[in-house]
């Protein structure tokens, strides 16, 4: 039986998620298809796109006849089918669990503080459907939020220490899953005011 051809990976490039993993593609020179998904258009909702992923998220992948989704799945399946998985997800046990632990600890802290519960309805839903339909936040609100988020850079900042990356001195995955939902942040106008008490993180 042949080998399936290059993975094709759905994306929508205003996605987190499909970012890292196309960040972490390039990095790691795995070859892929790209096929615009764009979320905005509906196409997470056509028949052909549900056939790959019923559940309507992207970023999602079809390899031949095996289809996946949720980005860390994504990533690792394509460093392991290319013999990359231990430069990228942990060259040691202690490595492994760290990146581990990162990728875990970041979804409910800098993913859900800072882009779920602070970008999306401060930015990019009132952008997106008008803010007649989903006003901006109140002043006090959005200073909640970002106090909420500040703990998360902070614990961030702690991860980071006084090297440049989270694990081993170097590039990993833990880094390219984070990283997508830091430059998110630029979106704010205040962003070099707020990064400014995280050196490590800016």
């Amino acid at each position: 039986m042949a080998a399936p051809s290059s993975p094709v990976l759905f994306t929508d490039p205003t996605s987190e998620p499909c970012r890292s993993v196309h960040w972490l593609c390039k990095a790691a020179g795995i070859p892929l298809r790209l096929r615009a998904t764009w979320l905005g258009r509906g196409h997470h909702r056509q028949e052909a796109f549900l056939r790959v992923n019923p559940r309507h998220q992207v970023p999602a992948l079809l390899h031949g006849q095996f289809a996946l989704s949720e980005a860390q799945a994504i990533m690792r399946y394509l460093c392991e089918l290319h013999g990359v998985l231990d430069p990228w997800f942990g060259e040691s046990l202690e490595e492994r669990a760290r990146i581990s632990m990162l990728l875990s600890w970041h979804h409910h802290a800098v993913r859900k503080t800072v882009m779920l519960n602070h970008n999306l309805p401060v930015y990019y839903i009132p952008f997106y459907v008008g803010e007649a339909k989903h006003p901006r936040p109140q002043k006090a609100q959005v200073e909640e939020l970002r106090a909420n988020f500040a703990e998360s850079l902070q614990q961030l900042e702690e991860f980071i220490g006084s090297g440049h990356f989270l694990v081993g001195g170097r590039l990993t995955a833990a880094d390219i899953a984070i990283a997508p939902d830091l430059t998110a942040m630029d979106v704010d106008p205040d962003v070099n005011e707020i990064l400014a008490a995280f050196p490590a993180v800016r």
